[in-house]
């Protein structure tokens, strides 16, 4: 009825965090496959710093914080769908999943030696993810 349709037309920046989620997932797990093919490596990932290992470990490491903050996006969304996402936490929303891609590209050019974009990204990560997990209690 109406409440479902108000609630759809609602959704915005924790949906479209949540769905740059889900797409960067699909798209490091494809690059994760590529790279299997390539270095005919079907289990593993490689020796430590391989092309097959960084992308492993980019995967993985966007897998990790994916899940829930992509549930805690959501969780925002639907918490204000009559008022629609403070600023404040819609800017929180962009700046964490800038950093989460700066820190898997990061990861997944680094190879053994850390970078600005892994190191920034993890900062980030880890100050905005903070931010989004405490705001959410204000809403």
């Amino acid at each position: 009825g109406n409440y479902s349709m108000e609630v759809v037309t609602t959704l915005g920046a924790g949906a479209i965090g949540a769905s740059i989620m889900g797409v960067g997932t699909i798209i490091l797990g494809f690059l994760v496959s590529k790279e299997r093919i390539q270095s005919r490596i079907a289990l593993g990932d490689g020796d430590f710093g391989s092309p097959l290992h960084t992308k492993v470990r980019a995967h993985a490491n966007w897998v990790e914080y994916g899940g829930l903050f992509s549930g805690l996006l959501i969780f925002a969304d639907l918490k204000t769908a009559s008022t629609g996402l403070p600023i404040w936490m819609q800017v929180i929303i962009a700046l964490f999943v800038l950093s989460r891609i700066s820190a898997c590209y990061g990861i997944s050019i680094g190879g053994k030696q850390s970078n600005n974009f892994r190191k920034y990204g993890a900062m980030g990560t880890y100050l905005f993810g903070l931010l989004l997990s405490v705001g959410i209690l204000a809403l």
